[in-house]
């Protein structure tokens, strides 16, 4: 976050890692998957939190994690669609009393 937070952005889009059929990543993940960290959905909304806390407030988070069509999907999607999602960070963030750039530090 510190080092997006210093770039000259206006926005920025978080997507969590998805695998797709048929995909040199989905073979190598089908061969080794515990070279893999696939978030659940609570911890992924966790760490979004934590990390939109250090990201400097001036940058626009257009999106906070992608949708993948189901018949292109490897793993099982977390099931709501981004409209939700969506709301259930925000919730979050309410429930942890946060927002981006709680913790961020501007630099010198």
């Amino acid at each position: 976050a510190s080092i997006l937070s210093r770039l000259p952005l206006t926005s920025v889009k978080f997507h969590q890692l998805q695998l797709f059929n048929g995909t040199r990543m989905a073979e190598e993940y089908l061969t080794d998957p515990a070279a893999f960290h696939l978030f659940e959905k609570a911890e992924y909304l966790n760490l979004m939190v934590e990390y939109i806390e250090l990201l400097n407030p001036r940058i626009v988070v257009e999106r906070i994690a992608g949708e993948t069509p189901p018949r292109f999907a490897l793993q099982q999607p977390w099931g709501p669609r981004y409209d939700q999602l969506l709301k259930e960070f925000e919730t979050l963030l309410e429930q942890k009393n946060s927002w981006q750039g709680k913790h961020y530090i501007q630099p010198v």
